[in-house]
């Protein structure tokens, strides 16, 4: 396999290296791939910095080199925001290193950002759109239905309950259910799907080690998972003159707004909660405005 990705034959999906601590990757590609790109990245390369560090910044580039093919010249902006998205968050170090090492030598653009470092944050919130084509959704018509549910949602949510709301929804609901059921293209939801959906909602899958070294794959319930109460007829959304309209019933787990009147109930709960003396204030001088 080594040999075949220094010859660049195979090219493999950055998942299948990401998180590797394979030792030989990185030396055998300097020797064989590009040994004068590397020999002018090592010369670059600040000399109060660690060899712990460089090790790190390399073998992130060898991984590159090794997934998208070419040299190290041949590694662009998008090749390395690529990987900072798929490693988890303890591991973006290696990459902004490599980031700043090959910005420096000049092989990126006069215009491209001075360092990864919080690159999301810098470059402003994410629209609705893109939140949703995050999870890369099959469906066309469900994915433009839940952007518009979310832009219509966005006016009056902050951006860290919309992004939980995209997930929720994108994820969890219908990119949940087009991966155990590929094809899928309507809202309208047979009762073994709903059952099914709820079921793997309401339980996660974790591998634990056993005593004798070996792995296995146990299924638990998923904390704070809630019961979701279905309608008898599911049916679609439908945007109408600016307005979310549902029929009678409505998908599993959605309900319609509610309305902004308060219920009787709501008045007497309200009421209750009011200190004494407002109330004689209140009705003592007519001109006050009630409570």
């Amino acid at each position: 396999m080594l040999a075949l990705l220094c010859a660049d034959a195979v090219r493999p999906d950055p998942e299948f290296l990401i998180g590797s601590r394979s030792r030989h990757l990185r030396p055998a590609l300097e020797t064989t791939r590009d040994p004068e790109g590397f020999a002018r990245l090592r010369a670059s390369l600040p000399t109060n910095i660690s060899a712990a560090n460089i090790s790190s910044g390399l073998k992130t580039i060898a991984e590159i080199m090794a997934c998208h093919g070419g040299t190290i010249e041949d590694i662009v902006v998008g090749d390395l925001l690529l990987w900072q998205s798929k490693n988890p968050s303890n591991s973006n170090g290696r990459i902004q290193l490599a980031y700043t090492w090959l910005r420096d030598l000049g092989l990126f653009p006069a215009d491209a950002p001075h360092t990864l470092f919080r690159i999301s944050n810098r470059t402003g919130q994410l629209t609705p759109a893109d939140l949703v084509d995050r999870y890369e959704l099959q469906c066309r018509p469900i994915r433009d239905l839940l952007v518009a549910y979310l832009s219509h949602r966005s006016v009056g949510l902050d951006f860290t309950t919309l992004q939980a709301l995209t997930i929720s929804l994108a994820l969890r609901f219908w990119g949940d259910l087009e991966r155990h059921h590929p094809g899928i293209d309507s809202l309208r939801l047979p009762a073994e799907v709903i059952t099914a959906w709820k079921v793997r909602l309401a339980t996660k899958t974790v591998r634990k080690r056993l005593p004798d070294g070996s792995f296995r794959d146990f299924t638990e319930p998923r904390r704070g998972a809630i019961g979701i109460k279905t309608r008898s007829e599911p049916s679609t959304w439908t945007w109408r003159s600016g307005q979310w309209r549902t029929p009678a019933s409505g998908l599993p787990g959605w309900r319609p707004a509610r309305s902004a009147k308060p219920s009787a109930r709501e008045e007497r709960l309200r009421s209750s909660s009011r200190p004494a003396w407002t109330n004689v204030l209140a009705s003592a001088c007519r001109r006050c405005p009630r409570w």
